[in-house]
C-alpha cells in the first residue's frame, strides 16, 4: 500500500510539473505573437496636440472592413523624430463587412527627459507633423 502511494505522489509531481511546463511555453509564444505586427494601420494624417498636461499625436485612418481593430502601437525616439507604428488585426474565422471604417487614436508621446527643440512624428511611414518641446 505504501508503494502504491509514493508512485501515486510521484506519478502527480511529474503531472505537475508537465503542465507547468507547457503553460510556462505556451506564453511565451503568445508573448512574442503580439509583438509582431503582420498589418499596418492605414493613415490619413497626424496632429499633435497639448492636452492634459500632455503631448498626444492624434492620429486618423481607416480600417478595410468592420472587424479590424489595433492591436498594438509602438513608439521609438531617435533623436529630434517620434517614430509610431500602430498594428492592426481582425479574427481569421470570421466573415466581416468589406467597409471602410474610419478611426482616430491618441497616443501620449513619450517627451519625459527630451531637450526643448523641434521634433518630428511619424505614423506608420506615412503621415507626418512636427511640434515643438519648450
Amino acid at each position: 500500500m505504501r508503494i502504491l502511494t509514493k508512485m501515486m505522489s510521484v506519478f502527480l509531481l511529474l503531472i505537475f510539473i508537465c503542465l507547468a511546463f507547457v503553460a510556462c511555453s505556451s506564453s511565451e509564444d503568445e508573448a512574442e505573437s503580439e509583438v509582431l505586427c503582420t498589418d499596418l494601420a492605414s493613415v490619413d494624417g497626424v496632429t499633435v496636440a497639448q492636452q492634459s498636461g500632455g503631448t498626444y499625436a492624434v492620429v486618423s485612418g481607416f480600417f478595410p472592413d468592420a472587424c479590424t481593430q489595433v492591436s498594438d502601437v509602438g513608439q521609438q525616439v531617435q533623436e529630434d523624430r517620434f517614430e509610431i507604428t500602430i498594428c492592426t488585426a481582425s479574427p481569421p474565422d470570421m466573415m466581416c463587412a468589406q467597409m471602410i471604417t474610419p478611426f482616430e487614436l491618441e497616443i501620449l508621446l513619450e517627451t519625459g527627459g527630451l531637450e526643448p527643440g523641434e521634433y518630428n512624428v511619424v505614423v506608420n511611414n506615412t503621415a507626418s507633423a512636427t511640434f515643438m518641446i519648450q
